[in-house]
């Protein structure tokens, strides 16, 4: 073994070495140096008050910002408070790129950085300056290659430290501080570990320029809830109890049953899921794996095992992680490395793949990737182990909603449109029935993650009886457990129109609500453009979508042509194509014209929704009291 970790600092070295990378005169054995513990984003959004000097007159400064890390969006905006006009402003983005989660003593680290002016008022034509430094000694800078420190027009560049990083000792910590201007601040902490801890090595970096997936978001879903329930059959009521604690890649999740009489523990279970991140860059045709385990902490009752765990990549009809066995459910101890049953695929600019890695009971954690094209200059993303500790108590559930009827359902042209208040569990059943005595059936065969739905399979001139139920656990049908419901939140009742869309068909629908980031494919909730905050607006009055996440919801492509400013969308049996500024059109050869011409903000193309998507053979309908699209097409 030690022969081994020998031959992986040598080849290490070597690698370091042929990309230019500084190292120490003594380098640091593995596992010593500074490993990325916690992020922290100052929020400096505040709305103030101020007097004009030497003048009475009052004005009021507004800073906010929107986006996620990584991209952001700042404005800083002074009104006139006597007319309400604006007298200066400025709106900027600012993108930048994680820095690596380990640094060894030596070397000098880089990030990608980019300010982009989007809007300015008044005199205020430049954002205020940006910068980046660490906390080593006196502080150490960050540059351009033109050796600027101080960031204050558009640019996309490089920032470099400009002296490499010292070694430390057990415990110290140093901070890289990214400045945005207007008092906002992302701050990477680090901590020194010595010889002996066991750090996942750092993924190879990718060739700078080349093509492939890139790592550009991580989620964690959080379903911690403590919420009622009725024991079958019985007036006995009792308590489930979910939490969690712990970081990314090592969380402890506890899932227990209370009697409400007794508050005796009836049943429970706590484990221990560990993982490694996967690879912050894919090459088109590897397999990818990543370290797994499951460890059973502590069981009450007849609950022995944890609801299975498993790992996934949606590419296609989706490819499932297994292990070197070839199991892909897990629900025991184990420790494992899961790998890709398929190699990955390549893809087109700007579209996106997730893995998923499901954790049991409900929690979830995702890394999303964004495919980019050779010579792209964008920078990998390193994923933090961001602190998601739990509260030290279950967190209190949200108050049940009211049971509603009629308030918040109504008809549309091609079914029901149904919204209610969330509630406390991992999702929803969404029933429908044609008796008010009868729940009727679930709309879709698994439960819904949003909390609104377009019930778009039904039949003409019906009345139409609707239920919601928060979902409390998910079935596991190796354990013989049962998916467990609570109570019903809310009531709909809906009487369809006198047509409806080619009823006798099973349809889907993509819902999407002007200035929201997400959208919902068929009830599951997922962002647009996601890691960008990109939303659907309407320009000249007419409401326009960033294109490619509609046309590959619906299992089409989308293709870009540079030279000529084409957009080729391919869906549903049909072709169109469009060009940048012109509102040439043309379905299937024939020329057409649009009375919008397609349109670009942020890197992302807009086109008028309605045209597009009803030449892809859909039907697309418009909800003006939520402002929002419906897009139904035929399985």
């Amino acid at each position: 073994m030690k022969r081994l970790l020998s031959w992986v600092v040598i080849l290490v070295i070597i690698s370091c070495m042929s990309m230019g990378v500084v190292l120490s005169t003594v380098a640091e054995s593995e596992g010593s140096g500074w490993h990325l513990i916690d992020y922290k984003f100052k929020d400096a959004t505040s709305t103030r008050s101020d007097r004009l000097m030497g003048t009475t007159a009052t004005m009021t400064n507004v800073i906010k910002y929107s986006g996620e890390k990584g991209n952001i969006q700042i404005t800083y905006n002074r009104y006139d408070d006597s007319s309400g006009k604006l007298l200066h402003g400025i709106t900027y983005g600012v993108i930048w790129s994680d820095p690596p989660n380990y640094i060894r003593a030596g070397e000098k680290i880089s990030v990608n950085y980019e300010i982009r002016v989007l809007t300015t008022t008044g005199s205020w034509t430049k954002p205020p300056q940006n910068s980046a430094n660490i906390n080593q000694g006196m502080g150490v800078n960050f540059s351009t290659p033109e050796g600027v420190r101080y960031l204050s027009d558009n640019i996309r560049t490089v920032l470099t430290s400009e002296k490499a990083i010292e070694a430390g000792t057990k415990g110290k910590t140093r901070t890289i501080q990214m400045i945005f201007g207007n008092g906002y601040m992302a701050e990477y902490i680090y901590e020194w570990r010595d010889t002996g801890s066991t750090p996942a090595a750092p993924p190879a970096p990718a060739v700078a320029g080349e093509a492939g997936w890139y790592l550009i978001n991580y989620k964690f879903r959080d379903v911690s809830a403590t919420t009622p329930d009725r024991l079958m059959g019985t007036s006995a009521t009792m308590t489930n109890v979910i939490k969690y604690k712990g970081e990314k890649g090592d969380v402890e999740i506890t899932y227990n049953r209370y009697d409400d009489s007794t508050g005796k523990l009836l049943h429970g279970i706590t484990y221990g899921v560990s993982w490694s991140d996967p690879p912050s860059y894919i090459r088109v045709g590897e397999k990818i794996s990543i370290n797994y385990e499951i460890r059973i902490l502590s069981t009450t009752g007849s609950w022995t095992k944890p609801s299975q765990n498993s790992a996934n990549i949606n590419q296609g009809m989706g490819v499932n992680f297994s292990t070197p066995e070839g199991v892909r459910y897990l629900s025991d101890n184990i420790r494992t490395v899961l790998t890709s049953e398929k190699a990955i695929e390549a893809g087109t600019k700007g579209r996106t793949r997730t893995i998923q890695l499901v954790l049991g009971t409900g929690y979830m954690a995702e890394y999303i990737y964004e495919w980019r094209d050779a010579g792209s200059t964008g920078a990998v993303a390193q994923t933090p182990p961001i602190s998601i500790t739990a509260p030290a108590t279950a967190p209190t559930p949200a108050a049940a909603a009211p049971t509603m009827t009629g308030t918040a359902a109504e008809a549309f042209a091609s079914g029901s449109r149904i919204m209610w208040q969330p509630s406390a569990g991992l999702g929803y059943r969404l029933f429908r029935s044609e008796s008010k005595s009868s729940l009727g059936i679930s709309v879709t065969d698994f439960y819904i993650t949003g909390t609104s739905y377009a019930d778009v399979n039904v039949e003409p001139n019906t009345t139409y009886y609707y239920t919601v139920k928060p979902v409390l656990a998910e079935a596991n049908p190796f354990n013989g457990t049962e998916e467990k419901l609570g109570s019903a939140i809310a009531t709909f009742t809906v009487k369809t129109g006198d047509q409806a869309y080619k009823p006798g068909s099973y349809k889907h629908f993509i819902m999407l609500k002007l200035d929201s980031p997400s959208m919902s494919i068929d009830g599951i909730s997922q962002e647009v453009d996601p890691g960008r905050g990109t939303a659907p607006l309407t320009i000249t009055g007419r409401t326009m979508v960033p294109i490619r996440s509609v046309v590959e919801a619906m299992g089409g492509t989308v293709e870009w042509d540079g030279t000529s400013q084409k957009i080729t969308l391919k869906a549903r049996g049909n072709t169109v194509e469009m060009w940048m500024g012109k509102t040439d059109i043309r379905i299937n050869g024939v020329a057409k014209k649009m009375d919008v011409a397609p349109a670009s903000k942020n890197s992302r193309t807009f086109v008028p929704v309605r045209f597009a998507a009803e030449n892809l053979n859909c039907k697309v309908d418009w909800i003006n009291s939520t402002k929002e699209a419906i897009i139904v097409y035929e399985e």
